[in-house]
């Protein structure tokens, strides 16, 4: 009597820990995912921050970003680089999102990544 008891505990109680892990599992990888598109945005600023002028800086950060995007293994990323004029001199504005499939579809993740930095323009 005493066995059946605990089996029914296991099969009633297993569900919800599986669907915890994967949860962890789902939202880990989104969030290591939004990492790395953060990490790409600022290495692009940082990279335009540095170009000169002349060497046009708002390439420069499209194709830094979109450099580093496509080596974490993303696409169809939209990236739009402004001009900011900012009391202390111009600034660039780098702004990226993407859709995220998600991993599993089991649990509830938002649609799209994004990140957004701006970074004063050093040698301008």
């Amino acid at each position: 009597m005493r066995r059946g008891g605990v089996a029914v505990e296991v099969a009633l109680s297993l569900p919800v820990v599986a669907l915890m892990l994967v949860g962890i599992l789902e939202w880990g990888w989104y969030l290591q995912r939004e990492a790395q598109i953060i990490q790409s945005v600022r290495e692009g600023a940082l990279a335009a921050s540095v170009t000169s002028e002349a060497l046009d800086p708002l390439a420069a950060a499209e194709e830094h970003v979109n450099a580093a995007l496509l080596a974490g293994g993303f696409a169809d990323a939209t990236v739009v680089v402004t001009e900011v004029n900012l009391d202390t001199g111009l600034a660039l504005r780098v702004d990226c999102e993407l859709p995220y499939p998600s991993l599993l579809g089991i649990v509830p993740t938002p649609a799209r990544l994004g990140a957004s930095t701006t970074m004063r323009l050093v040698d301008q």
